[in-house]
């Protein structure tokens, strides 16, 4: 894990994490929940390296390269494992179920991906669908935390639209570089 997290990477989930946070007056385990996102991001990208045979990741050989498939894999449940315990003790129960709800959207989303790999004729709405739920969903739920840990069902929504725009600007961004 210390291998990827080493390589660097924008840790544009934290940030959001502690502004949303920061914006609904969230005063809790503001680290914990800011590591979250992050965790999520990283057990996806080894999960993620291993689906698709990656050779490099932020410049560096994939960990999968380096460590095996088996050690990467279970890197990635443990940084999904630990991420839903931090969500649970930082955030509380409506933090923990959101999180749920996009890490289902992330797989989902993978799938989608896996199924339109190379298909020339996907529109641009399937395109769209992809993203938000490969991307955005992660980047909505980190923006929203705080708001869902306070129980402030108005700022997390109005956090999560955000988050969700953020979210398919920077995968478009990387798709199209």
């Amino acid at each position: 894990g210390r291998y990827l997290v080493e390589a660097g990477g924008k840790r544009l989930r934290p940030m959001l994490t502690a502004l949303g946070a920061g914006a609904v007056g969230f005063r809790g385990d503001v680290p914990g929940l800011m590591c979250v996102g992050e965790l999520i991001h990283l057990g996806s990208l080894l999960h993620d390296d291993v689906v698709d045979g990656a050779e490099l990741r932020r410049g560096r050989p994939a960990g999968h390269h380096v460590f095996g498939n088996a050690a990467t894999i279970l890197t990635g449940d443990f940084c999904l494992a630990r991420a839903v315990l931090l969500a649970a003790e930082a955030g509380g129960h409506r933090a923990v179920t959101e999180l749920a709800r996009a890490v289902t959207a992330m797989a989902e989303g993978e799938v989608l991906q896996l199924q339109r790999a190379g298909d020339l004729s996907t529109s641009l709405a399937a395109y769209l669908e992809m993203v938000d739920k490969k991307s955005a969903a992660l980047i909505a739920w980190s923006a929203a935390a705080g708001a869902h840990a306070v129980g402030d069902a108005v700022a997390a929504a109005a956090l999560e639209r955000f988050g969700r725009g953020v979210g398919v600007a920077f995968q478009v961004t990387d798709d199209v570089l």
